[in-house]
């Protein structure tokens, strides 16, 4: 069994994540990485991939497991070069049981297009009604002459269970390993995470808090200040601010990829103490905009890279 070191779900419950949530586009090299899909009752779940999914062909694969952690399959390249056995750009991957794991694996050489999944479909087969019986007649009772009738004690009405209250702006909540504070009713600060000594983390795009879609617009303020095993960091692309100290005293921190085309304002000593050649990779075209803001007040220095 092919072990993941990333866990794709970040944030999202197995029961609430969907097809757009696991996807790998313009992926990196040495991305390791796995995601959990699960729907209660299913008997069988059936994965539509896209059919310009393209990995790198015998070099970065893609595993499907069942929920056990039997392998259903394993696949790579592109709809023109994969044979029958490997195939999956296009093609729809049956899966036994309630949900499935799907995991990505890229070597360090070249990258493609990445995968996209079009349509998961768990069948759950629909229970038949239940019949509804047939009053049986009653028998009329011979008249009899009624007596008066006592009047009732009333009684209380029991007492409502107390509803439990949704979070509101200003709350600090937690969704799988991370935890995210409220700004809005759409937005969320990224907090930090469960784990004392994180190694690798992604700051995701959005995040489902009790049901409901927000967007992950901040990494607050010394959210991971100090965290000496952590490595690498993914910054989601609807982040626009990243507070003062967020990743101060990060000293392994080796790698840091930002997936949004507008560079983020970064606050003071936010990068302040990690890895002196530390690589920041940015989307294509957003070089310039980057380097303006990775200042020298940020923690930046000339020994780093960014590309």
């Amino acid at each position: 069994t092919e072990v993941f070191t990333q866990d794709g779900n970040v944030g999202i419950d197995p029961t609430e994540i969907t097809e757009d949530d696991i996807k790998k586009l313009n992926y990196d090299n040495d991305e390791s990485v796995y995601w959990t899909y699960k729907r209660d009752g299913a008997e069988y779940i059936d994965i539509t991939f896209a059919k310009n999914s393209s990995i790198e062909a015998t070099n970065d694969w893609l595993y499907i497991y069942d929920l056990a952690g039997n392998l259903v399959g394993r696949y790579t390249g592109d709809k023109d070069n994969a044979d029958e056995e490997t195939l999956f750009a296009g093609k729809t991957i049956r899966v036994p049981g309630e949900g499935f794991i799907l995991g990505f694996v890229s070597d360090d050489d070249i990258t493609d297009d990445g995968f996209r999944i079009l349509e998961i479909k768990p069948y759950i087969e629909a229970k038949p009604a239940e019949p509804t019986p047939t009053p049986t007649p009653k028998k009329e009772d011979p008249k009899v002459t009624p007596s008066p009738t006592p009047a009732s004690t009333p009684t209380a009405e029991p007492t409502k269970a107390p509803t439990e209250s949704k979070p509101k702006v200003g709350d600090t909540v937690t969704s799988g390993k991370a935890k995210y504070k409220l700004l809005s009713d759409s937005t969320v600060s990224f907090v930090g995470v469960t784990s004392k000594n994180p190694t690798k983390v992604t700051v995701p795009a959005t995040v489902k808090v009790d049901g409901k879609t927000y967007k992950v617009t901040e990494v607050a303020a010394n959210a991971f200040k100090g965290k000496k095993k952590l490595t690498a960091v993914t910054i989601g692309k609807n982040v626009t601010k990243i507070n003062k100290n967020a990743f101060n005293g990060c000293k392994k921190l080796k790698k840091i990829t930002f997936k949004g085309k507008k560079a983020p304002k970064i606050g003071k000593n936010a990068i302040k103490g990690i890895y002196k050649k530390a690589v920041i990779k940015v989307p294509k075209g957003t070089k310039t905009k980057y380097k303006k803001a990775l200042t020298k007040s940020a923690g930046f220095k000339k020994t780093m890279k960014v590309k």
